[in-house]
């Protein structure tokens, strides 16, 4: 104001200049914080999305190994049935066969990362629109094959109501293996091997081949495994593909 009276216009032209000057770098370093904490933000949620895309892969993978394995079982199970009674012989192996024909695991997805991003209106950092348009839908996705994997088949049910479940559980811990521990995985081993008494055997197997819809539910699990292992390779290949563009140098 003292300029300003004694009409000092020049530096009154300074003692502006250097206020715009001040507000316009107050600004800009709001800006730079701002855009600093966002591009954090978006390492930190591109680097939790590979994590998790990669165990999305690893799990998809593990159970297209494991359901092949419950899938051979089945076949030895199926080959069984079509057997003439002179031919079949009663054996540990064969309720084994009939028993890993059934395994079941349930399909599991983290999907914490993802609910972060839409529930706190993120998704836009990954900035990318094929990368957000590929993540939306794989999830999508993801929620119907949950819906089919979690079908439990009619095989399912007649067969582990046939056999007692002390011999289930014998044959599960010695067929399957598990690991993991924030990402559980089963293994099915090819072969495996219980003691059961003859006379256990013999009653199990003619409760097996006597019951009159258990070869149809086999025949239709086994075709089933297929359906689900083929929704396993999508889910593989779209988790590839979200990793190759989470990965991507422009991000």
């Amino acid at each position: 104001m003292a300029h300003i009276n004694e009409q000092n216009w020049f530096i009154v032209w300074l003692d502006v200049s250097v206020v715009m000057v001040g507000i316009f770098l107050g600004m800009q370093v709001t800006n730079w914080n701002e855009d600093r904490k966002e591009n954090d933000l978006r390492r930190i949620y591109n680097e939790r999305l590979i994590v998790d895309f990669n165990n999305e892969r690893k799990g998809a993978q593990a159970r297209v190994d494991y359901f092949s394995g419950t899938q051979l079982y089945g076949y030895q199970a199926l080959n069984y049935l079509e057997q003439s009674s002179s031919q079949r012989k009663p054996s540990a192996d064969i309720i084994i066969a009939f028993m890993m024909a059934s395994g079941r695991w349930e399909n599991s997805s983290n999907q914490n990362t993802y609910n972060e991003l839409i529930n706190s209106g993120r998704i836009n950092l990954l900035g990318n629109f094929t990368l957000r348009d590929v993540i939306n839908q794989y999830y999508s996705d993801n929620t119907t094959r949950m819906v089919e994997f979690a079908r439990m088949s009619a095989y399912f049910i007649t067969i582990r109501s046939i056999i007692h479940p002390i011999i289930q559980e014998e044959i599960l811990n010695s067929c399957e293996e598990i690991d993991g521990v924030l990402q559980v995985i089963i293994h099915i081993k090819p072969s495996c091997h219980i003691e059961i008494s003859p006379e256990t055997i013999a009653q199990t197997i003619k409760e097996i081949t006597d019951h009159p819809t258990l070869k149809s539910e086999l025949n239709y699990l086994i075709s089933q495994l297929r359906y689900n292992n083929a929704l396993y390779f999508e889910q593989i290949s779209s988790a590839s593909y979200s990793l190759k563009l989470l990965t991507a140098k422009e991000l």
